[in-house]
């Protein structure tokens, strides 16, 4: 007799040793995602969740090794994405899987991963990519705070980014096809990258997309990366020095250049292209550059396909000379100094002007024992007296741009060789909704500045609708609210040619306007005591009246002042003994309250 036994034969279970998505060894920010392509996944029971082991920041896998989390998979290389860890039903080849680098991983550029299983086994293969098969793991950092997507940086470039789906396949290189694209739709904002530099040169291939590491921030969380599909919008405020300017772009793909804003491409090269097919410049149209001078809004669009991400700004000055502007000029009383205009540019004249009058008018300045040289990039000022404290000075520049060119409006400031102080502001005590006017008796010239502490130290206070004087040696305070009550007022003041800085502080004390405790009985018996009934606030009433009935209606007593109080009588009779009503309305700059109630008049 012949028996067969049929065994159960088991296979190997096997997990390939996974590389990253970009195949270069990756740099991951601690509390990011890493995702490894996994080429082949067999014979593990179904329901095996596919894990990753990370070495410790040494590289080993003796101690301090984590097993990683995933947070989603994909079976067509990134196109679409399931969520939560992979559960082997079935051999599978080549999957995305992101797993999450947890948070508290130290920094370091030595770690590595094997693949694992929820059912014991472990891969021997490390993971690879193309040089040293190590992760570097970094801190997240410090992000910017977000700002509005049409805000633009002041002297520095706000990059903010868009993701964008294609609506077409085909080469986007027509207008049409262009403008059927999203590239900037507010639902697809992601934030922004800060980049100081006026030119640019930021190649996103070889920094491993958006955000990238060369940037001088971003709002984008750390391990945030756009490799493909993504939009920029480069908003920029530069104040540019008078004078002639040349600009080129070049990117892949789609770029170009505004000088206003956006409402015209000086620059325009906004089709799917490769780098080097992309270059403009406005030599071509403005071969002696454009005249430029003080504040340009700059606006370069940026759009990118999968492929090279890459885009260059260049901007050159081609006037032979700059401006920059004077700076604001502060003396000692006596001394000598100068307003300058930067380099003195052949082909321009300057002249200066002045004003006495805070600015209401300015006048031609001639050379003078004080001012010389009024006709050159610099204005000289020698022995300034401190009369001169306060004027204002700006400069006419006239030259190849067509129209002239200003400079700032600019002060003089002459301070006195010591700073003068003639008093203390006082304290005061007022109830709630009267006006505060605190005083610094100071004579000369200085900067002033005062602060408050309500309790949780001192804050410079800043002028609004109730507060005006803050920086000045009269503070005024409209209606005072019940918050400043022993609130500490000082006021800071900075002058004088030996930096001096003097401060000096005062008490506030807020009553608040409430009704008073009425006394519920008096006697008028003339014994000095409690002889008269009067309810009186603990603040100043500009208007009060107090009017008295009889337990029949009858009124027997009227009063519109604090000096007319309730005797006990009516009309010059004394009234009898019993129990008698009130009602006293009172109004102040805090608002309006009513007390009323009865009073026993007992003699």
């Amino acid at each position: 007799m012949l028996f067969c036994f049929l065994g159960h034969l088991s296979l190997a279970q096997y997990i390939s040793r996974s590389e990253p998505v970009p195949y270069d060894c990756p740099v991951v920010c601690a509390g990011a995602g890493l995702i490894l392509k996994v080429p082949q996944i067999e014979n593990f029971p179904n329901g095996t969740v596919i894990q990753a082991l990370l070495s410790n920041a040494a590289g080993s896998f003796a101690n301090g090794t984590q097993t990683l989390v995933a947070l989603r998979y994909s079976f067509n290389q990134g196109a679409n994405w399931q969520n939560g860890p992979f559960a082997f039903n079935g051999n599978i080849n080549d999957i995305y899987i992101e797993y999450l680098i947890p948070a508290t991983t130290p920094i370091g550029t030595n770690y590595t991963i094997k693949m694992k299983s929820s059912s014991g086994y472990t891969a021997n293969d490390l993971f690879q990519c193309n040089s040293t098969n190590k992760i570097t793991i970094t801190n997240p950092g410090v992000l910017l705070p977000a700002v509005p997507q049409d805000s633009a940086g002041d002297g520095a470039w706000n990059a903010h980014v868009y993701t964008w789906v294609p609506t077409t396949s085909a080469i986007i290189n027509t207008p049409t096809l262009v403008n059927a694209q999203g590239f900037f739709l507010s639902a697809n904002y992601k934030g922004y990258n800060k980049y100081n530099s006026l030119n640019l040169d930021i190649n996103l291939s070889s920094t491993g997309g958006v955000p990238g590491s060369v940037n001088d921030g971003t709002s984008l969380p750390c391990g945030t990366t756009y490799t493909s599909n993504f939009s920029m919008r480069l908003l920029r405020k530069e104040v540019f020095a008078p004078g002639f300017y040349s600009f080129s772009i070049q990117g892949d793909d789609g770029i170009r250049l505004s000088l206003d804003g956006g409402i015209t491409w000086i620059l325009d090269s906004f089709i799917e292209q490769s780098y080097p097919n992309s270059f403009k410049s406005t030599v071509t149209a403005f071969p002696n550059g454009i005249c430029l001078s003080g504040n340009v809004d700059m606006v370069i669009e940026y759009f990118q396909r999968p492929a090279d991400a890459r885009l260059t700004l260049n901007v050159v000055s081609i006037s032979g000379g700059s401006f920059s502007q004077p700076d604001t000029l502060k003396l000692c009383t006596g001394d000598d100094g100068s307003f300058t205009v930067g380099n003195s540019v052949a082909g321009y004249t300057y002249q200066w002007y002045g004003s006495q009058d805070n600015g209401d008018n300015f006048v031609t300045i001639f050379n003078s024992p004080i001012y010389g040289n009024v006709s050159t990039n610099e204005l000289t000022l020698t022995n300034v007296p401190l009369s001169e404290n306060g004027n204002l000075f700006y400069c006419k520049i006239s030259g190849p741009c067509g129209n002239p060119l200003y400079t700032d409006t600019l002060p003089l400031i002459v301070a006195p060789p010591n700073l003068s102080i003639t008093g203390d502001p006082q304290n005061q005590n007022v109830c709630t909704g009267e006006e505060v006017i605190f005083t610094f008796p100071y004579s000369g010239v200085g900067i002033f500045q005062w602060q408050v502490d309500t309790g949780n130290g001192f804050e410079d206070i800043q002028n609004s609708g109730n507060i005006s004087g803050s920086g000045s040696g009269t503070l005024t305070l409209k209606s005072v609210e019940d918050i400043y009550n022993e609130a500490i007022f000082r006021c800071v003041i900075s002058g004088g040619c030996q930096g001096e800085v003097i401060t000096k502080e005062a008490q506030l004390k807020v009553k608040p306007f409430v009704l008073p405790d009425a006394p519920n009985a008096f006697s008028p018996n003339g014994d000095g005591i409690n002889d008269t009934f009067f309810p009186v606030t603990s603040c100043n009433d500009e208007i009060f009246k107090l009017v008295i009935y009889n337990r029949w209606g009858t009124l027997v007593f009227e009063s519109e002042s604090i000096d007319k109080v309730w005797d006990g009588t009516s009309s010059g009779n004394k009234l009898s003994d019993g129990i008698y009503f009130f009602i006293a309305d009172y109004t102040s700059k805090a608002g309006e309250l009513r007390k009323q109630g009865s009073v026993t008049l007992l003699r």
